[in-house]
């Protein structure tokens, strides 16, 4: 009684982690080994970094604390394992390259390996607007192949952009706060199922990684509440990822 409670519990966090995973098309953008700001703040470059992080997260009536590492490389490849912070138990591990996925749901014994396009056929809740790098990194998750600059204006000392959806059928809607110095205090996105606002609360100025992130709102007539902090972000090892798949776990349908 008790693993299948675990299970049930686990599985809410495997599947709210699933609809930001599956932003990820944002990988095929980052091109440079380099974490950076520009000015247009529409794209960002990663260097090899390893990150502690934990976090907590309630969706409706389910809550679950989850723990683990971010590892990046040269390659702009990203590494991502969770950890329950109650059970102990290894959740996930996750490799995001340019042009694939890698999963291991060591909760329910499954594997993915494949390209995006595959991982978006599955049938896996999917919120594309959300570009999870991004997010984790503080950059904007509207991109120029997507969205257009609506309005850009400045009050006090921040600097405003709002967006919309270049496709009329979408009707979403974003607006992005940023400091000065062009790291981000707040984005907001909505549609007609998600309103959502996230807010980094300062960044690790000698490598601009926010210290912690906060996500809040409604996905899909449910309260969404997110809170991610990094405990230290570390120069890392510039090393490939790769992931074994354990017997016995089958592939994702």
């Amino acid at each position: 009684m008790k693993k299948f409670l675990i299970k049930s519990i686990l599985n809410n966090y495997i599947l709210i982690g699933f609809i930001f995973i599956t932003g990820c098309k944002t990988i095929s953008r980052i091109e440079s080994p380099i974490l950076e700001h520009p000015n247009n703040n529409e794209s960002f470059f990663l260097k090899p970094l390893t990150i502690d992080y934990e976090s907590s997260i309630i969706y409706g009536s389910k809550k679950i604390s989850v723990n683990g590492i971010i590892k990046t490389n040269a390659n702009n490849d990203i590494y991502i394992n969770g950890y329950s912070s109650s059970f102990g138990i290894e959740i996930f591990r996750l490799i995001l390259k340019k042009d694939s996925v890698f999963l291991i749901d060591k909760l329910n014994k499954k594997y993915f390996k494949g390209s995006e396009a595959e991982f978006e056929a599955l049938n896996i809740p999917s919120f594309h607007q959300f570009k999870l790098v991004n997010v984790l990194f503080g950059n904007t998750i509207f991109d120029t192949i997507d969205y257009t600059i609506d309005s850009s204006y400045f009050i006090n000392d921040f600097s405003i952009k709002t967006y919309k959806s270049k496709n009329s059928f979408m009707s979403s809607y974003g607006k992005v706060t940023l400091y000065y110095s062009y790291l981000i205090k707040n984005q907001q996105f909505s549609d007609k199922n998600t309103n959502i606002m996230i807010n980094y609360d300062e960044y690790f100025h000698k490598r601009n990684v926010p210290r912690k992130i906060f996500i809040e709102g409604s996905l899909n007539n449910f309260a969404l509440d997110i809170f991610i902090k990094y405990k230290n972000v570390s120069k890392g090892k510039d090393e490939s990822f790769n992931l074994t798949v354990p017997k016995n776990y089958s592939l994702f349908q």
